[in-house]
């Protein structure tokens, strides 16, 4: 059975749609910049960060920054047109550490006795991403979430076309999203001296994967569907 591609989206260090981040790579100017991690011990000051303002959390507003990204690469990826059949849609969103940021912010809030909000429930687990994009658009199929470390977003793709070929969906909507910029990660990744330090002051030179010189991990973020 042939599967086809319909349609694709992605929030970046460029930008949010398939055009700017298309025309990111063919500038052959990297997208990652300055950025000051506010975390003790953590000599990274790089990033590759999405240019769009991070959900402030609070209250009964839980929408993380994981959500948010995958979000706009889905509407991105959909384009507006609306699913044909749901029940015969599926998604599978792959994601390898999940809201942590909303995570540490309900644990700082029992910590200090607050009282949690009843959608703190449904919004600090893995799933929470591919249970909400479900909600939004309309999707009515199999969701499901995939958690395999940095090939989650690939393993997602493999997933979905194995519920094409198998008959259990006719559409399938698959993707990946991260959001490492927040304390517990970069805390993380720096006490195992993982992220790069190298390139401080030359953010734009600082991702070389295949480069001798190369010194560590940029911490980044970003969606793709």
């Amino acid at each position: 059975m042939r599967a086809f591609v319909t349609g694709a989206g992605v929030a970046s260090a460029y930008g949010v749609g398939v055009e700017a981040f298309w025309n990111g790579l063919l500038s052959g100017v990297s997208a990652t910049t300055g950025f000051d991690p506010g975390v003790p011990g953590c000599r990274c000051r790089v990033a590759a960060q999405v240019p769009v303002p991070a959900p402030v959390l609070g209250g009964d507003h839980l929408e993380h920054r994981s959500l948010q990204l995958a979000r706009l690469a889905l509407a991105d990826a959909l384009q507006g047109r609306p699913l044909q059949e749901p029940e015969r849609v599926g998604l599978v969103v792959g994601s390898g550490l999940g809201p942590l940021d909303l995570s540490m912010l309900l644990g700082e809030q029992l910590a200090g006795a607050a009282p949690l909000s009843p959608l703190s429930a449904f919004q600090g687990f893995a799933h929470s991403v591919a249970c909400n994009l479900a909600s939004q658009f309309d999707v009515r199929g199999p969701v499901l979430t995939v958690s395999s470390g940095c090939n989650s977003g690939a393993e997602a793709i493999g997933v979905g076309l194995d519920w094409l070929r198998s008959g259990r969906v006719d559409v399938a909507l698959v993707g990946g999203v991260e959001a490492e910029l927040n304390p517990l990660f970069l805390a993380s990744m720096s006490a195992c001296r993982a992220l790069v330090t190298s390139h401080n002051s030359n953010p734009g030179g600082a991702s070389r994967p295949f480069d001798m010189e190369r010194g560590g991990n940029v911490p980044g973020e970003g969606a793709a569907f």
